[in-house]
């Protein structure tokens, strides 16, 4: 793991990482795998711990990785966008007979 650049942002209480990760022969890692290394480097929790992307250049075996290292759970909570759950489809036939 080599890091490329190091950005410290004092307003949103984070830290910005872009590091590149070499894997020869092997698939591009998981988000996950990524998460739980960065947490464990930087012995910070998994749960501050967000990566933006992971981009993989086609037959090189590296991949460059953006990650965000929050401060504390409440400025991760306010900043990062948080997927709601997917609705749930309701059938053409229940919604005709309750006309």
């Amino acid at each position: 793991m080599k890091i490329i650049k190091e950005v410290n942002d004092d307003l949103l209480r984070r830290k910005r990482i872009i590091y590149e990760i070499e894997h020869l022969k092997k698939s591009t890692p998981k988000k996950d795998e990524i998460k739980k290394n960065i947490a464990e480097k930087f012995k910070v929790d998994e749960k501050l711990v967000n990566i933006k992307y992971i981009k993989s250049k086609f037959g090189h075996g590296t991949s460059r990785v953006s990650v965000y290292i929050y401060n504390d759970e409440k400025f991760y909570n306010d900043v990062e966008v948080i997927k709601k759950k997917p609705k749930v489809k309701k059938d053409a036939k229940e919604t005709k007979t309750k006309k």
